[in-house]
């Protein structure tokens, strides 16, 4: 461009892209400039870049991407779109064991199993359709080893793929030590759960035989409580029939002697020590048959029994006893409830007059609604519950256990409350259905 006069500024330069007349791309530099005159006119200059320029900035594009690839800690690669080597850095080289030359010279298939591939093929068309796929699998090394990695592939340009490879071998290996613990944790736990099961039933069994042992044992206990009860029942009346008819006749007959017998002194004397030892024994012959199996239990009821006993008692020992009754006085009670606690309650006083040195007794009955309610307190001097109830097992104390055998045949239960110097309290309860059966 020829140069003109005058004065001259410049508007703007920028890089464009163009060709020289053989074909050959540019990239010039175009700055555009005024020029003062007489008359404006506006022009350009072109200076295109010279190769030298353009490969240095290639180089040092390449030297960039080629820095990268080789400080990644994962295997990468390009392959073309039939699975060819284009390019490879060191890392994958490692890991595979092959040189950078030998790389080149594979296609990705050389390094799958023939199997595998046809199992889960490699996926080219989702790749050019430019899908990013992320997928686990083995890779066969130089030496002929196996490589488990986790790939991730896509299209970078035209025909030109990328796979960045990760090595998992420790993921794949704490994995697998993961599964053989969790195998092994199943493992034992289907055999403790099989030795549970096992132990449960032996247990379930066991528990079976003694309920039924149980069940039999208080069926038994039951049996011959109803048979000594039938027996002292037996044994009352002969003792008042036949052994009571008779004492009466040889008193009757004593007193005819004596009678008889004129008046002399030493006669007289004889009769009257001998009435008086026929008197007492048919008082105890008496008392024993009352002890046996009170009439009054049979013929009036619980509340008459406990009553009369009660009062028995407390003439006998010299302690006052306060009996107190409540919902017993009209109604029967099952035959077997009015038993068993007419026997704890003479067995709970005869435990007061041996061992309390009680100076009053409070006994209550009560029946209140499903159940009946025996409490017996005194004022003596108490003991600790614990060594007692120790001593009791040690002993095998026949008087407690019975009372509680007794409650427990009939479903109820006996407690005791003491302590030193406080005095005893005994509490029995008893269930009753409804509708319970009486005499």
């Amino acid at each position: 461009m020829s140069r003109l006069s005058g004065s001259q500024e410049v508007l703007g330069s920028g890089q464009l892209e163009g060709k020289r007349k053989d074909g050959i791309s540019l990239d010039p530099q175009a700055s555009i400039l005024t020029y003062s005159a007489a008359r404006k006119t506006f022009g350009s200059t072109v200076r295109a870049l010279s190769e030298n320029q353009t490969e240095e900035a290639l180089r040092r594009s390449e030297s960039k991407y080629r820095s990268l690839m080789e400080q990644a800690s994962d295997g990468i690669h390009t392959y073309d779109a039939n699975g060819n080597f284009l390019d490879t850095n060191s890392k994958l080289c490692e890991m595979l064991g092959y040189s950078r030359e030998e790389m080149l010279r594979l296609n990705v298939k050389d390094l799958m199993r023939p199997e595998d591939l046809v199992e889960s093929p490699i996926r080219f068309e989702q790749l050019r359709a430019g899908q990013t796929l992320l997928a686990e699998r083995v890779l066969r090394r130089k030496d002929g080893t196996l490589l488990p990695v986790e790939i991730s592939g896509k299209m970078v340009q035209d025909g030109i793929l990328l796979s960045i490879i990760r090595d998992i071998t420790e993921r794949k290996r704490n994995e697998s030590e993961l599964r053989q613990a969790y195998d092994e944790l199943e493992r034992r736990v289907e055999e403790r759960t099989a030795e549970i099961g096992a132990a449960n039933e032996l247990l379930k069994r066991e528990m079976s035989r003694r309920l039924r042992a149980e069940e039999d044992r208080e069926e038994l206990l039951r049996r011959l409580v109803l048979a000594q009860e039938e027996e002292r029942k037996h044994i009352s009346r002969e003792l008042h029939d036949q052994m009571g008819q008779k004492l009466t006749a040889i008193i009757m007959g004593l007193k005819s002697l004596s009678a008889a017998s004129h008046g002399r002194q030493s006669v007289t004397c004889a009769l009257i020590r001998l009435q008086e030892l026929t008197d007492q024994l048919a008082g105890e012959v008496h008392s024993l048959a009352w002890g046996l199996r009170p009439p009054d239990l049979d013929d009036f009821g619980l509340e008459t029994a406990l009553y009369n006993y009660a009062e028995e008692w407390a003439e006998r020992s010299r302690i006052p006893v306060d009996f107190h009754s409540s919902g017993i006085d009209n109604e029967r009670l099952p035959v077997t409830h009015e038993t068993a606690l007419y026997r704890i309650a003479q067995e709970a006083l005869t435990n007061v007059f041996k061992h309390s040195n009680a100076n009053r007794v409070s006994f209550i009955v009560e029946h209140r609604g499903d159940h009946v309610l025996a409490v017996l307190e005194d004022d003596g001097g108490g003991f600790d519950v614990n060594t007692f109830q120790e001593r009791v097992t040690a002993q095998h104390s026949l008087g407690l256990i019975g009372m509680r055998e007794r409650a427990s045949l009939l479903g109820g239960t006996l407690t005791i409350e003491s302590a030193v110097g406080i005095g005893t309290s005994i509490f029995v309860r008893i269930p009753i259905g409804k509708g319970a059966a009486s005499n």
